[in-house]
C-alpha cells in the first residue's frame, strides 16, 4: 500500500521547524525518525520539546525566555490538534495544505506569539519585523540604533570582520548561526559597552530576528509572515479561523468535491445502522467498484483513498467478514490520520471495536488507535508521566479496553443494519453492566481439593476469580480461612486484577455506607499469608483501585503499617488520577476540613476529562464509549431539575456520611506514617493541576504541622514551583497559601519570624 503524506504538518515537524529556525542544532536521529513515522508515541510531542526547544534555549538564550516559548507551543499545539480532529483537508497535497494553513493558521497565532515577546523583551514592534521589505535583523538593527544608547559606540568596536558579517546577515545573504549572535553580544566587551541587561535584551532579540529571517526564506513561512502581518494589523481574523481554512479548502478542491454524490450514496447504503435489503449487496458491490475507479481518475494522488478503504471495510464488516473488515479498517486509518477531519474519530471508533471482536486482536493496531485518540484531544494518555519510550502496548491499552470495546460492538454495529442472513459473532465477556451473582452459586462451597480453582460468576457478561478472591469478596471468613490453610495462593487475582488482600482492606472501607462489619479479622488472616510484591503493588484495570489508597478509608492506622510492613510501595500511584497515597490522603484531610468542595467537582464533571473519565470507568462503560458521548450524557442529565435534587441529595448524604465516618486525626497520622516510610512530599502530579505535589496540597489545605513535618522528615521543598497554564507564572507555595488563605502556613513558614 502506498504511503500517502499527510496534508497537516505533524506536531514533531512543527516542533523541528522551530528548532531550525532559532538553529538549536537539534537534528538527533531521534526526532527525524519519529517525524518520519506517522504514528509517533503522544509522548515524544513533550519529550521533543522539552530535548529540542527548551533545554537549548535555557541554555543558550535563558530560563524565561525557553519557558515562554514553550508555553506558547503547548497552548498551540491544544488547539492544533482540535483543528487536526475537526477539520478535514482530504483532497489537499501536503503542499496545498501547507500554504493554506500557513496563510490562516499558523500566521494568526506565530504572529501574536511573536507580539508577546517583542511587548516582553520591550523591543521593535512585531508589525515592523513581519515586514518583508528589510530582513528582521536589519529592522532589529536599526531599532537598537535608536533605543539602546550604546548601540553606536559597541557598533564602533568591531573589526572589518565582524562588521562585514553583520552586513550580509541584515542584507539577506546569510543568516546568523546562534554560536556567531552568542560571540557577538554575550561576549566580556558586549557586556562590558553595552551593559549585562541590555547585552542580554539585544541578544535575544536578534535570536528571534533570526528566526523571522529563517521563516522568510521557506515558502510556507513567507506566506505566514505575509498574513501574520495583516492578523496584527487587524487585531483578529474578520471570520473564525476554523471558517476561513474551511472556504479555503472547499475553494482548493473542486475536482475531488465531484466525488461527493458518490460517497454521500455510499455512506448512506453502508450505513451499520440502516437495514438492508437482499439487493443491497449485489448493488452497493458495484457502486464501490465504479467509485474506485472514478476516484483513481479524479485524484490519482490518493488524497481522498481512505474513503475507498473506509467504504470496502464496511462492505465487509456488514457481509460478517470481521478479518477482511479490520485490514481495510487499518488502510483507512493510515490514509485518513492527520487528514480527514471528524471522520477520523468515526473511522477509530469502528476498527477499534471491530478489531477487538477477533479472536486474536491485533495490539499494535489497537495501540496506534489509541495513541492517535490521545494526539488529537479525543482521550486521556494512560501514563502522560512515564518517559519509557519502548511505546509498549500497555502504556496505551488496559487489559479491560478489549471487553469494553467488544461491549459497544452491537451499539456500532447492530445487526439489524447488517445484510440479510449475516450473524455478528458474539464474546460473552463484554463487561457492560453488572455481574449478576445466581443463588446456586451464592450457596456453592468452595473446593479445597483444588484451592486455587477459578469461579465463574455472571450470565452472559461474566468474571473469572480465583476462589479466595470470590469468598473474601463474599465476606465469608469460615471460607477464606478454609482456603489459606488448605494452600491457596493469595497471588492469585481475578479477572480485574483484584486481589483477595485488596477486597478484605475494601470490606473495612467506612465511607461505603453498605459495609457494616468492619472486623480486621478477615484482612489479618489474608495479610499473614505471604504475598509477592507485584500482588502489592497492583491495580484493579478499570477503576484503579489499590491496597495502599483503600486503606486510607479504614480509620485503621494498623491496616496500613501492616501493608506497609509487607512491602506496599509508598509512592505507587493508583486511583483514575493515578495520585500517590500521601497525595490522596491529602485529599481527604481537605475534605473533612472544608478545604475541598466534591459537589463542585460534581458540578464540573461534565468539562473535565478526567472526572469523565472516571464516570465511564465506574459505569463500566454504560454512560458511552468516549468522553464526549459521557459528556453529552452528563450535560443532558445537568439540565433536569429532578437530577440537580439528586445531586443534592448527594452532597447531604453521601458527603456528609463520609465527613462523620472519616478520622480527621487517623488521616494526619496516616499522612506521617507514609512519610517516615518513604513517601515523597514533592511527587509531582498531572492533576488536577499540572505539576502539583503533595506538600502544595498540605500548603493549601493549611495543615502547617504537616507542611512541617514533610520538610523536616521527608525532605519536602517549599521552593518548588508548577507553572500556570494560561499565564506561564511559575506558582510556588508562598502564592498558593496567600491564595487559599492558608493562615497557619503563611504565619509559621512565610513571615518575617517564621523559617523561611
Amino acid at each position: 500500500m502506498p504511503e500517502y503524506k499527510s496534508p497537516y504538518p505533524n506536531h514533531l515537524e512543527i516542533v523541528r521547524a522551530l528548532s531550525r529556525a532559532l538553529d538549536l542544532k537539534y537534528e538527533s536521529k531521534f526526532l527525524d525518525d519519529q517525524v518520519a513515522n506517522p504514528d509517533f508515541d503522544f509522548r515524544f510531542v513533550g519529550l521533543a520539546v522539552k530535548r529540542g526547544l527548551h533545554e537549548p534555549l535555557e541554555h543558550h538564550v535563558d530560563a524565561q525566555f525557553a519557558n515562554d516559548m514553550v508555553r506558547w507551543l503547548e497552548r498551540f499545539f491544544e488547539q492544533y490538534s482540535a483543528f487536526v480532529a475537526k477539520l478535514s483537508l482530504e483532497g489537499l497535497s501536503r503542499e496545498k495544505a501547507e500554504q493554506l494553513l500557513a496563510a490562516h493558521l499558523f500566521s494568526f497565532y506565530g504572529a501574536f506569539a511573536l507580539k508577546e515577546l517583542c511587548r516582553r523583551l520591550q523591543g521593535p514592534a512585531a508589525e515592523t519585523l513581519l515586514n518583508d521589505r528589510k530582513q528582521a535583523i536589519a529592522i532589529t538593527a536599526s531599532w537598537a540604533s535608536v533605543k539602546i544608547r550604546p548601540w553606536p559606540g559597541y557598533v564602533s568596536t568591531w573589526s572589518k570582520q565582524q562588521a562585514d558579517q553583520f552586513r550580509r546577515w541584515q542584507s539577506g545573504i546569510e543568516l546568523p548561526s546562534l554560536s556567531s549572535l552568542k560571540t557577538l553580544f554575550r561576549s566580556p566587551e558586549a557586556r562590558g559597552v553595552l551593559g549585562q541587561a541590555d547585552s542580554m535584551r539585544l541578544y535575544t532579540l536578534f535570536v528571534i530576528a533570526r528566526a523571522v529571517d529563517w521563516f522568510r526564506r521557506q515558502t510556507f513561512g513567507h506566506i505566514a509572515l505575509t498574513h501574520g502581518l495583516g492578523s496584527l494589523r487587524t487585531g483578529k481574523h474578520h471570520k473564525p479561523i476554523g471558517y476561513v481554512l474551511a472556504e479555503a479548502h472547499s475553494a482548493e478542491t473542486v475536482d475531488t468535491q465531484r466525488l461527493h454524490a458518490d460517497i454521500n450514496f455510499l455512506a448512506e447504503g453502508l450505513n451499520p445502522f440502516r437495514p438492508k435489503q437482499p439487493a443491497d449487496r449485489e448493488l452497493l458491490r458495484s457502486r464501490l467498484t465504479d467509485f474506485s475507479q472514478q476516484r483513481q481518475a479524479l485524484d490519482p494522488t490518493g488524497t481522498t483513498v481512505f474513503w475507498e478503504h473506509w467504504f470496502e471495510a464496511r462492505f465487509h464488516m456488514l457481509s460478517g467478514s470481521l478479518e477482511l473488515a479490520a485490514n481495510d479498517y487499518k488502510k483507512a486509518f493510515g490514509c485518513a490520520y492527520f487528514r480527514a477531519g471528524r471522520n477520523q474519530e468515526t473511522i477509530i471508533l469502528e476498527a477499534l471495536v471491530v478489531t477487538a471482536m477477533l479472536a486474536r486482536p491485533d495490539k499494535t493496531f489497537l495501540k496506534k488507535l489509541r495513541n492517535a485518540q490521545v494526539l488529537l484531544g479525543l482521550e486521556l494518555p494512560l501514563k502522560p508521566e512515564q518517559h519509557d519510550f519502548r511505546s509498549k502496548y500497555d502504556d496505551h491499552v488496559e487489559a479491560w479496553f478489549i471487553d469494553f470495546y467488544r461491549g459497544h460492538f452491537s451499539k456500532r454495529f447492530p445487526e439489524a443494519g447488517a445484510f440479510p442472513g449475516v450473524k455478528y459473532p458474539r464474546h460473552d465477556q463484554a463487561l457492560i453492566g453488572p455481574i449478576l451473582v445466581t443463588d446456586e452459586l451464592g450457596h456453592k462451597k468452595p473446593d479445597l481439593r483444588h484451592p486455587d480453582r477459578r469461579i465463574t460468576t455472571g450470565d452472559g457478561p461474566s468474571k473469572k476469580w480465583p476462589q479466595l478472591v470470590y469468598y473474601t469478596c463474599l465476606g465469608d471468613r469460615d471460607a477464606v480461612s478454609a482456603l489459606l490453610q488448605a494452600g491457596a495462593d493469595p497471588n492469585k487475582l481475578s479477572q480485574s486484577d483484584e486481589s483477595a488482600l485488596l477486597l478484605s482492606i475494601l470490606a473495612l472501607d467506612v465511607t461505603e455506607l453498605s459495609n457494616q462489619d468492619f472486623d480486621l479479622g478477615l484482612f489479618k488472616a489474608i495479610s499473614s499469608a505471604e504475598h509477592n510484591h507485584q500482588t502489592l503493588n497492583c491495580r484493579t484495570q478499570k477503576k484503579r483501585l489499590a491496597p495502599l489508597h483503600a486503606a486510607l478509608n479504614t480509620n485503621q492506622i494498623a491496616v496500613l503499617e501492616t501493608l506497609l510492613d509487607m512491602g506496599c510501595e509508598p509512592d505507587f500511584r493508583a486511583g483514575v488520577e493515578m495520585s500517590t497515597p500521601l497525595y490522596h490522603c491529602l485529599e481527604k484531610i481537605g475534605l473533612l476540613t472544608g478545604k475541598a468542595s466534591p459537589l463542585k467537582q460534581l458540578q464540573n464533571a461534565p468539562n473535565d476529562q478526567m472526572l469523565l473519565d472516571t464516570v465511564r470507568r465506574y459505569s463500566g462503560g454504560r454512560e458511552g464509549l468516549t468522553l464526549e458521548q459521557v459528556q453529552t450524557k452528563l450535560r443532558q442529565q445537568y439540565n433536569d431539575p429532578r437530577y440537580q435534587s439528586l445531586l443534592a441529595a448527594v452532597r447531604d448524604l453521601l458527603v456528609g456520611e463520609v465527613k462523620n465516618r472519616l478520622d480527621l486525626g487517623q488521616l494526619r497520622t496516616m499522612a506521617r506514617m507514609l512519610v517516615q516510610r518513604g513517601a515523597d512530599p514533592n511527587a509531582i502530579h498531572s492533576y488536577p493541576i499540572q505539576g502539583y505535589t503533595p506538600l502544595m496540597l498540605a500548603v493549601e489545605n493549611d495543615e502547617d504541622d504537616l507542611v512541617d513535618f514533610m520538610v523536616e522528615h521527608g525532605n519536602g521543598s517549599l521552593d518548588m514551583t508548577y507553572r500556570e497554564n494560561r499565564t506561564g507564572r511559575e506558582i510556588g507555595c508562598r502564592q498558593i497559601a496567600s491564595y487559599f488563605q492558608a493562615t497557619k502556613v503563611l504565619k509559621r513558614f512565610f513571615s518575617s519570624t517564621g523559617k523561611i
